[in-house]
């Protein structure tokens, strides 16, 4: 009896280890699917991008959640890759203004409080735009600063995102982002600071990762209960990094240095 006993044990912890192998790889397999969906989603507007002197990319880095050390950037630009109007309605020329952020949510899991970021992807149809008196094409040239609330639509692209970062390149490879005050941005078609304007994006490294739902209920905890910890912070964000995810892709604008011109279509 006693020998069955110790070899009972030994199975049942065996089994249990395998099982929690195999459910933390099918995490790992969900969550790295999400990513490359949203990466994808991403990389599709991207490459559809839309920039000329009246058109502008926008994009401010470390902006979101500085206080839990996370800094998500976010980015403004028009693109012409998807979400287009289909059947007799279709236009080929149609195109959206499209904002990436990340949202950060609060949320309760057994009687817990914790803080969660989410990657959202809003849209603003031109149409909308012109009839509450916006023209992005026109006198609006920071058209970002002034569509929220007009009716946008908003959706999902990811959850329990954790890094948000993008990286613009001229075409020399050189980085684009500049310095006003505290907020590091980069502006396509104004000219800040005597800084070089009219400058289009040859290139834009893009960094996607996400943690699981798990991970992010008990490391979100901390971001609520010890905000001011430096070292609790430091622990909930590298147990995130752990249990995470992360794809990085180079992504080249419809509209590169050598290309940009003036089309017609693009006007109202």
């Amino acid at each position: 009896m006693a020998v069955l006993v110790i070899l009972v044990l030994g199975l049942s912890r065996a089994f249990n280890d395998a099982a929690g192998a195999f459910r933390r790889g099918t995490i790992m397999v969900e969550r790295n699917g999400a990513v490359q969906v949203a990466m994808e989603q991403l990389a599709r507007d991207l490459n559809g991008m839309i920039i000329n002197e009246r058109v502008a990319c926008y994009q401010e880095a470390n902006t979101v959640d500085t206080v839990n050390g996370f800094g998500f950037d976010e980015i403004w630009f028009a693109t012409s890759a998807s979400d287009q109007d289909t059947g007799s309605n279709a236009d080929p020329s149609a195109y959206h203004f499209v904002r990436y952020y990340v949202q950060v949510m609060t949320n309760s899991y057994l009687g817990m409080s914790y803080r969660w970021f989410r990657l959202n992807r809003t849209t603003w149809k031109t149409q909308l735009l012109r009839q509450n008196n916006i023209d992005p094409m026109g006198a609006n040239r920071e058209w970002w600063s002034v569509i929220g609330g007009t009716g946008e639509e908003t959706e999902t692209v990811l959850d329990n995102v954790i890094r948000f970062d993008l990286y613009v390149h001229d075409k020399n490879g050189d980085g684009l982002l500049r310095r006003d005050g505290n907020i590091d941005y980069f502006v396509s078609t104004q000219n800040r600071l005597a800084y070089v304007s009219n400058t289009i994006p040859a290139a834009i490294d893009v960094y996607l990762q996400a943690t699981s739902q798990e991970t992010m209920r008990q490391s979100g905890r901390i971001l609520i209960t010890s905000p001011a910890n430096v070292n609790l912070l430091r622990q909930a964000r590298s147990q995130m990094i752990r249990d995470s995810n992360m794809l990085t892709l180079r992504v080249f604008p419809f509209t590169a240095p050598g290309s940009w011109t003036h089309p017609a279509q693009f006007y109202y």
